[in-house]
């Protein structure tokens, strides 16, 4: 049975940032962490970011 988003997120409890849908938010913040190190998983809408 596939995971539900609420499995995965209980799975992958570290470092979760959650962006809006503004896209100069989003397109500034995503370039921001992808310089830092961490990885989009997931994205539908807003973005859930997470350091491994």
């Amino acid at each position: 049975m596939a995971k539900t988003r609420d499995d995965f997120m209980n799975d992958f409890d570290p470092l979760i940032r959650v962006v809006d849908d503004d896209a100069d938010v989003r397109d500034s913040f995503e370039t921001l962490l992808r310089s830092s190190g961490y990885k989009v998983l997931c994205p539908a809408g807003s973005l859930q970011w997470f350091r491994f």
